[in-house]
């Protein structure tokens, strides 16, 4: 299939789905650590049929399809709920054992943020740096232009305006 044929779906850092430029869902996870042992719970929100207040999957392959000239059937949510659980179940037993390493390539392939120019706002002063990736623990990881000074930013700790290229250190409460 010709790659322009496809709605292009990506990832905003930390949680948040985009398609063609706009946002349709996101991704929670909390988790707690008690009795020796994590509980994790993971939700998913997707705008599947709903146009506001942004746009839908029903609407963006609806969209697909005339552009292509094709007739296209929207995904019913039941289809749609049983294909992701049968691509999380092996993907959380993967992720168990061999960690984030073998999402790693998927995931920044559909980030927003490879190489991405930002300011980062730390004691008054904006510092330019570039996206370069996550951290092992997730963070986003960047750096000074020169590549000298590596940071590693954390979704609780800074306010992220990516789309406005600025990343601002949260104050301390």
């Amino acid at each position: 299939m010709d790659p322009g044929n496809v709605i292009r779906v990506q990832l905003k850092w930390p949680n948040d789905i985009y398609a063609n430029g706009l946002k349709i869902g996101g991704i929670l996870c909390h988790s707690t650590y008690r009795d020796r042992a994590f509980q994790l719970v993971w939700g998913l929100g997707l705008n599947v049929a709903n146009a506001q207040p942004t746009t839908s999957l029903v609407a963006l392959i609806g969209e697909e399809a005339r552009r292509l000239q094709i007739d296209a059937l929207a995904p019913r949510r039941e289809t749609l709920l049983a294909q992701l659980l049968n691509w999380l179940e092996p993907a959380v037993a993967r992720l168990a054992v061999d960690g984030f390493d073998p999402f790693r390539p998927a995931y920044l392939g559909a980030w927003l943020h490879t190489d991405q120019r930002v300011e980062l706002e730390e004691g008054g002063e904006k510092v330019p740096v570039i996206v370069r990736g996550l951290t092992d623990d997730g963070y986003l990881l960047a750096q000074d232009a020169g590549g000298a000074q590596r940071y590693e930013l954390h979704p609780d700790g800074n306010s992220l305006d990516f789309f406005k290229g600025l990343v601002r250190k949260k104050l301390p409460v």
